[in-house]
């Protein structure tokens, strides 16, 4: 007999297997309450381990469903919690100032021609916006429903696209030597992976004015980790800051930071230590970031 075979037949003596019909009752429960919880069927890691614990008696349908109304996809998926924090960083990004020329490093949106940093609400109007991103058919939310080859101009604003990674700035030929009154990212700095960001910051530097800004937000990893636990927020993130953290690096590679801000305070669920999606983050955006889910940075090269 094979290893494998022994392994198998002192595994049923431990763990008596499950008739097919307890388990086919099992994976249909499984199968509804994705359905009816989560909006979409099982995936087959879910599939198998929920209904191996269904079908051995040790979760049962409420239990079930209070796991998966507990899961991060539920959390933030299906609570509008993203649209209420959408709402947030709109409410922020009416804030900012205006700039006359601006460097929007993976600005692009699946929708508005214009960019995110438009679509997000910026209430000026540059004479110039340049959006880098990868390439049409790589970028995170598919393919625009435009081309990007083509300028896009709303009244004074021109919108040009260029396709590099943000690690590969200097690879655009026509942004070589230019300079702009800001650089900004919209929740990129945690896409970028940790050993890259040095080179993408000298980078920014280089294409700043004299009293050009660097702005950006990002998810706050304090209020990451109550969702996530170790895990991050999504799988194409490499880092989540927090605040103090994100100070320390921008000093290190050649930054003043004049202002942080904190964008969808959630105050009660920092101090239950437990997230809760449905609180209200009134006012949307405040001083302190501390108890904040994302947080905005306007830093300035030293």
């Amino acid at each position: 007999m094979t290893a494998s075979g022994r392994a198998a037949r002192i595994l049923r003596r431990v763990r008596p297997p499950v008739s097919r019909r307890r388990r086919g009752a099992a994976d249909r429960l499984v199968t509804a309450a994705y359905r009816e919880i989560l909006g979409r069927d099982p995936d087959p890691g879910g599939a198998a381990t929920y209904g191996e614990l269904v079908a051995r008696g040790r979760l049962d349908a409420d239990s079930l469903a209070a796991t998966l109304r507990r899961s991060p996809e539920y959390l933030l998926g299906r609570t509008g919690f993203y649209e209420r924090l959408h709402r947030s960083r709109m409410a922020w990004c009416a804030t900012l100032p205006a700039w006359d020329t601006v460097l929007d490093i993976g600005g692009s949106s699946p929708t508005c021609e214009l960019g995110a940093l438009v679509e997000l609400g910026y209430p000026h109007t540059p004479r110039e916006i340049h959006v880098v991103d990868l390439p049409e058919d790589q970028q995170f939310h598919g393919r625009p429903a435009y081309d990007q080859s083509v300028e896009r101009r709303r009244g004074d604003l021109t919108v040009t696209f260029h396709h590099a990674d943000a690690a590969r700035l200097d690879d655009l030929a026509d942004l070589a030597g230019r300079r702009f009154d800001a650089v900004v990212m919209g929740q990129v700095i945690e896409h970028i992976p940790v050993e890259a960001l040095p080179g993408v910051l000298a980078a920014v530097r280089r294409h700043l004015t004299p009293e050009g800004v660097f702005v950006f937000d990002t998810p706050n990893r304090a209020l990451t980790r109550l969702v996530m636990g170790d895990a991050l927020l999504t799988a194409d993130h490499t880092h989540e800051y927090t605040p103090d953290e994100m100070v320390g690096v921008l000093a290190a590679h050649g930054f003043t930071v004049d202002e942080v801000v904190g964008i969808h305070p959630l105050p009660d669920s920092v101090a239950r230590g437990e997230f809760d999606p449905h609180e209200e983050a009134d006012p949307p955006v405040v001083a302190d970031p501390t108890a904040c889910f994302c947080f905005a940075v306007t830093a300035r090269p030293d």
